[in-house]
């Protein structure tokens, strides 16, 4: 990629597919599993210079979180594909997940950041299908599976989509998922690059839900109760993707969000922000 950009002078960066089926090498801790030698500040320098996004969301399973390592949460076992690696050669184990997920990620990142100085997975969330035809249809009542093979027809639910030995995924089991937000200037490919490179993004599951979210460190209760809350946000704080800076002494951040449901689908139930921290013991 750095050839690319120094050949071209373009810009360029890569998506990684979700790690659920990753058995556990998405995001090392320790050692870089493809050198199999110890993670470098060079690593996480690359890491997040090249990898500015990922994929939470897709058609195998859904790459946020486990009810293993979230048992207090109600909603983590949400479209869960927890068998084994992307061919099921090779059988999952409770160890593998922490290394899989991406709000486990988000704080191993933080404690990678003391040791090594960068944070390699500061990144944004972005939802995608990984389907293979062309079609937009990440909605449950008008879903069309992963490929042409499997495309709707009287037997598609238990179509086979991947198998070895006992261990099989079909077709029922796909999510019908997912979709980006991109908080863009304009409607024009180099806008939506640059809003996707800042990670002002964020990833939906298939509903087309409009999702506002701002940290600040004097937001009030009557913000939220407005109704441009974008103005307000860009105004007084940073948005999603943003660092939060500068902080007033013995001041704890605020933070402004506001959702508006897809017209075409169910109601909102509730917001939920899940926090991550390092400790002073250097644990999460």
């Amino acid at each position: 990629m750095q050839r690319y950009e120094d050949t071209t002078g373009g810009e360029i960066f890569a998506i990684p597919h979700n790690g659920n089926l990753s058995n556990g090498i998405m995001f090392p801790v320790e050692v870089n599993p493809d050198s199999g030698k110890p993670l470098t500040g060079d690593y996480a320098k690359n890491r997040i210079r090249w990898e500015p996004l990922y994929e939470v969301t897709q058609i195998k399973g859904d790459g946020e979180t486990h009810s293993f390592l979230s048992s207090n949460d109600e909603f983590a076992d949400y479209e869960t594909w927890d068998q084994g690696n992307l061919n099921l050669s090779a059988p999952k184990t409770d160890d593998m997940l922490q290394y899989e997920y991406a709000r486990e990620a988000l704080k191993n990142g933080l404690k990678l950041e003391a040791k090594l100085g960068t944070n390699p997975y500061k990144f944004g969330l972005q939802g995608a299908t990984d389907s293979h035809t062309a079609l937009t249809t990440a909605e449950e009542e008008n879903f069309f599976g992963k490929h042409a093979g499997a495309e709707p027809h009287a037997e598609r639910a238990e179509h086979i989509i991947g198998q070895f030995g006992d261990k099989k995924y079909v077709g029922h089991q796909l999510a019908a998922s997912g979709y980006t937000g991109v908080w863009a200037t304009e409607n024009t490919r180099e806008a939506i690059f640059d809003a996707m490179k800042r990670k002002e993004v964020y990833a939906t599951t298939g509903p087309r839900m409009t999702v506002w979210f701002f940290g600040g460190w004097d937001f009030t209760k009557a913000d939220g109760e407005q109704r441009t809350p974008g103005r307000i946000g860009y105004r007084k704080g940073v948005p999603m993707g943003g660092d939060l800076i500068n902080a007033p002494e013995g001041v704890s951040p605020t933070f402004l969000v506001a959702a508006l449901k897809d017209p075409y689908s169910g109601n909102l139930d509730r917001v939920q922000i899940i926090k991550g921290w390092l400790d002073k013991g250097g644990k999460t």
